[in-house]
């Protein structure tokens, strides 16, 4: 039995694959990173000036029409399409979204848990859309018009009581199935924070005992160290006195009488006390010991800021500056009241 030919070009085309390359992984990543942050600053440069360029929307082939978008024509486009047309503020999340799908590509990440991102990320938008419809008459960018029109269609259908368990409802199964949030971890949590505030409480009570405790050992301390103050004061007085005694006694009173001639009965008696120089090396041993320790005495010291006073503080009272003036009708009349007063 004859053998079948194998094209080798066929099965090379069989073997292609359509996945990306890493290179291509890195250039289309970062095209969506970039492309993420442009449409982030599109959309809050939108929130700002969206009625400025409200009517350039339609002139986007004339260059002659400028917009005051932060990305120009391109960003108001791009922004009334997804913010104003499609999520409201929930676009945001789309953004999002295609930053972190540019970081997967970058990164070489498993595409797997990208595709739970965009699976609860659409979920988590839709919803915030729909919830934010209920504000679409104080302003319409909250919800966008997929927004108001789906909690419309709600209300068409439940009313406003059935829209608003319907979300709820929607915002639990987010909670429980995506983010695992059960009454037992809640309880659980505050239970722990409960802990914990009982724990800081005793932390900062047992600190409050230990800062008295310091507060009273450095009472201690400081009452000790004045003992000791007064005990080494203490020996400085007992030598004062031993100096006391060992200095010279005084000197004695000679008692003198005098008698007059006339007067021989009454006598005057007079004390003069004798008076015994001081040993002139000591009062200079004293000197030189002051001078030791405080240094010879300056006194140009004193006088070392002192200024001379200016002429300008003298007062000019001569007449041609408005100085006193003297008025001899006033002085005589004084006088004359002076010479009535001595008179009468």
């Amino acid at each position: 039995m004859a053998k079948k030919k194998t094209n080798p070009h066929a099965a090379q085309k069989r073997k292609k694959s359509y996945r990306l390359t890493r290179k291509q992984k890195v250039v289309f990543g970062s095209f969506l990173m970039l492309f993420s942050v442009a449409l982030i600053v599109a959309f809050i440069s939108f929130f700002m000036v969206w009625k400025a360029d409200f009517s350039t929307l339609n002139e986007f082939t004339d260059r002659t029409v400028e917009t005051q978008n932060w990305l120009s024509k391109f960003g108001a486009q791009i922004s009334h399409f997804f913010i104003y047309r499609g999520f409201g503020i929930a676009s945001f999340s789309l953004a999002v979204l295609i930053g972190l799908s540019g970081i997967f590509l970058f990164l070489d990440l498993k595409l797997r848990n990208l595709l739970t991102y965009w699976v609860w990320g659409l979920f988590l938008m839709i919803w915030a859309s729909a919830t934010l419809g209920f504000f679409a008459d104080k302003n319409a960018l909250l919800g966008g018009m997929i927004g108001f029109e789906v909690n419309d269609f709600l209300q068409d259908y439940t009313g406003f009581i059935g829209t608003v368990l319907l979300l709820i409802f929607i915002a639990i199964i987010y909670l429980v199935v995506r983010l695992g949030v059960t009454p037992e971890l809640v309880m659980h949590y505050f239970q722990k924070t409960k802990k914990e505030a009982q724990d800081d409480f005793k932390e900062a009570k047992a600190m409050g005992a230990e800062r008295g405790k310091n507060t009273h050992a450095s009472i201690t301390e400081q009452e000790n160290e004045a003992e000791q103050e007064e005990a080494y004061s203490t020996p400085l007085s007992l030598e004062a006195k031993e100096e006391e005694k060992k200095s010279p006694p005084a000197t004695p009173v000679e008692r003198l009488v005098i008698r007059s001639s006339d007067q021989q009965d009454d006598d005057v008696s007079m004390e003069v006390q004798a008076t015994k120089e001081e040993d002139q090396s000591l009062t200079d041993d004293r000197s030189q010991q002051i001078i030791q320790k405080s240094g010879e005495y300056d006194p140009r010291l004193d006088l070392g800021t002192y200024k001379f006073p200016s002429i300008n503080l003298l007062r000019d009272y001569s007449k041609d500056k408005g100085g006193i003036t003297i008025d001899q009708e006033e002085l005589e009349e004084n006088k004359d009241n002076i010479v009535n007063t001595q008179i009468g």
